[in-house]
């Protein structure tokens, strides 16, 4: 009697979340959810909509107690935003407060000045920058940004009042270099300059406004991603075909050299930090990795919706790393976000609801679906509660 009470379940699930088209409360829609059932009481619902996120999950129910429980919360978290007003594909980001900017890069952009406001999905254009490249880098040190365009030049933005002031100029210009900071200091990383690849490390103290050289990574590299995890900077990939993994201190002036990626990274691709992991996406392909500093361990997690070359480089805000722009084959104006999910058998906890708290107004006059109605109605609590 098991199979058939399975393709029971199944074609009653179908018809719930298809053909009912049904929302919950406004905030979880199952109308895009692709559901597999795995026996009777578990099932796995794929691209669930939930407050404008994206879940994935394996649910199973327990009939004595009438308790739905969260087996698994899918280790990746793709959201689409709303589109740049500007497609383009290199340039550069920085984020200040919960705020996405945008400057230069190709396809049309060059000059342009666009952020993005993560809370309420809005798009603003700002002054364009003459002096803007296409190949520029970015990064926010306490409320204003600085900006480096691949031939050395160097600026300083005020969001508040949509100005720029012109500082010294980057010692040796690099293309597609990494911009990071820390504190009050800036640090350049690699590049491609006159004489080929380069492995210079420079720091840039924003106070006395002088540039001093560091010591140079042991690998010489271009298009690198980067990121800062507890006052170290790793620069991860880079150039073409590079599977590089190296950590910079700042504190001592020293690098370490880590276990390479566990795929090639190329150039062009996007790292930041998420809940204590380093997430990286590698620029052609798509394919999307988590890399945690602590264990000097990877992870490889579920790739970006849309792969393309030429990424405008991404920051995280709110754990979530912003992947905007493009290049596939023409200038691309995508936004998307990834937040690493803590697994639930890393939390040490488990959450359980039981159906008591509902009224009876609550539940689906119709008797066929009245018991599933219950069921989703705690699954949503649930989703929210974590």
């Amino acid at each position: 009697m098991k199979k058939p009470i399975i393709i029971f379940v199944s074609v009653l699930l179908s018809i719930f979340l298809f053909a009912h088209e049904w929302v919950f409360a406004g905030k979880i829609n199952v109308n895009s959810a692709s559901l597999e059932v795995i026996d009777n009481d578990t099932i796995k619902l794929k691209a669930v909509q939930l407050n404008d996120k994206t879940f994935h999950m394996q649910c199973s129910w327990n009939e004595r107690k009438k308790i739905w429980s969260v087996d698994e919360l899918s280790r990746s978290d793709w959201n689409v935003h709303n589109t740049m007003p500007t497609g383009g594909y290199w340039g550069a980001t920085a984020v200040l407060y919960d705020k996405l900017y945008v400057f230069g890069g190709g396809g049309g952009r060059y000059n342009s000045v666009e952020v993005f406001d993560t809370i309420s999905e809005e798009w603003t254009q700002k002054k364009d920058y003459s002096s803007l490249s296409h190949l520029v880098r970015a990064v926010t040190v306490w409320s204003t940004i600085y900006v480096l365009n691949d031939d050395g030049e160097f600026f300083q933005y005020y969001p508040d009042t949509d100005t720029w002031e012109t500082l010294p100029d980057a010692p040796t210009p690099g293309w597609i270099s990494e911009l990071v900071q820390i504190n009050e200091n800036i640090y350049v990383f690699g590049g491609y300059g006159d004489d080929g690849v380069v492995n210079l490390t420079w720091e840039y103290n924003t106070n006395s406004e002088v540039w001093t050289e560091k010591t140079s990574m042991p690998t010489a590299r271009y298009g690198s991603a980067t990121a800062v995890f507890k006052e170290k900077i790793y620069v991860l990939g880079g150039g073409y075909g590079s599977d590089v993994n190296e950590c910079y201190n700042p504190a001592t002036d020293s690098w370490e050299e880590l276990s390479s990626l566990s795929v090639l990274f190329n150039g062009w691709g996007v790292a930041g930090p998420s809940n204590g992991q380093i997430i990286l996406v590698e620029a052609e392909d798509g394919t999307t990795i988590a890399y945690d500093p602590e264990t000097d361990s990877y992870e490889i997690l579920e790739s970006i919706p849309t792969p393309r070359e030429g990424y405008i480089m991404g920051d995280s805000i709110q754990n979530s790393l912003f992947v905007v722009g493009g290049n596939d084959e023409q200038a691309q104006d995508k936004v998307e976000s990834y937040q690493y999910r803590i697994p639930a058998d890393r939390q040490n906890k488990t959450k359980v609801l039981s159906t008591e708290s509902l009224q009876p107004e609550d539940i689906d006059p119709d008797e066929k679906y009245k018991e599933h109605r219950k069921k989703y109605q705690l699954l949503q609590e649930l989703i929210e509660s974590r």
